[in-house]
Formats: C-alpha cells, structure tokens, sequence
C-alpha cells in the first residue's frame, strides 16, 4: 500500500469517528459498554483528537502526491 492511500484511508477513518461522535453529542445518545456508561465528555475528547489526525492525514496524503 502506497503511503498516501494509506493517509486517505486513516484520514477518513478518523473523519467518520468523529462525525459519529459528534452525532453521539448532537442526538444525545447514550454509549454502553459491557455495562459502563460512557460519559459524554469522552465524545467531546474523540471529536477533537480524531478530528486533529484526520485533518494531518489528509494533510500528509495531499502533500504525498
């Protein structure tokens, strides 16, 4: 795999977590895991992180060309 396909594909692998998280956050949704609640503050951490790395995914994959 050429390193600017694999950018693309970690970038919008990053990119649809956090637009689920964020859609998480928007509706309200509850989260759990084998009994754990999830706390809505954790969305908020994985929007910002996954959007941060899919933003320098795309980054690196544009300037790989």
């Amino acid at each position: 795999m050429k390193q600017r396909t694999f950018n693309q594909a970690a970038g919008t692998i990053f990119l649809v977590l956090g637009l689920l998280h964020l859609c998480r956050i928007l509706q309200g949704w509850e989260a759990v895991i084998n009994g754990w609640k999830a706390p809505m503050s954790l969305s908020y951490a994985v929007v910002i992180v996954a959007g941060y790395l899919s933003y320098h995914a795309f980054s690196l994959a544009k300037r790989d060309h």
